[in-house]
């Protein structure tokens, strides 16, 4: 299970994690779906943010083919928009997406991510028209081998 670090409001005690099985009613909330799916068991890709014990927020990075991943925008409950949150998620994703094998990502450049440009431009991400996009930045193979000889 990966967390990162909690926020820094002293009040929240927020951490970005993989989804559970238990948060199915909770992301079925959030994104006005049936709950249905969730409850059968974690989804690779999906995340939500969480504070404390209680499911605030959801994202997911899915597979489109040919090394791209797409990113949600992420949705968060209204008392949790605006305070960091949003990039911190996007930036949870995207680690998902490096780590499993994808080049590059992209997510909609959604106005409730207005906020967020600066955290999200210090994270390599770049806006392009109305999309986010990030490209994963891996050493050669033959660079890396050099390293270790």
């Amino acid at each position: 299970m990966a967390s990162l670090s909690s926020c820094s409001n002293g009040a929240c005690r927020c951490s970005v994690r993989e989804q559970r099985r238990t948060d199915a009613e909770a992301i079925g909330g959030l994104l006005d779906e049936d709950p249905w799916v969730f409850e059968q068991g974690a989804r690779p890709g999906w995340f939500v943010a969480s504070d404390g014990d209680r499911v605030i927020g959801v994202i997911q990075c899915a597979d489109v083919g040919r090394g791209l991943a797409r990113i949600s925008v992420p949705v968060l409950l209204a008392a949790y928009r605006g305070r960091g949150l949003e990039a911190w998620m996007v930036q949870r994703a995207a680690e998902y997406a490096e780590t499993n094998g994808f080049h590059s990502a992209e997510m909609d450049a959604d106005r409730s991510l207005a906020e967020s440009r600066k955290a999200l431009e210090d994270r390599y991400w770049v806006l392009d028209g109305q999309v986010w996009k990030r490209v994963f930045f891996t050493p050669k193979s033959d660079e890396y081998d050099e390293q270790w000889d």
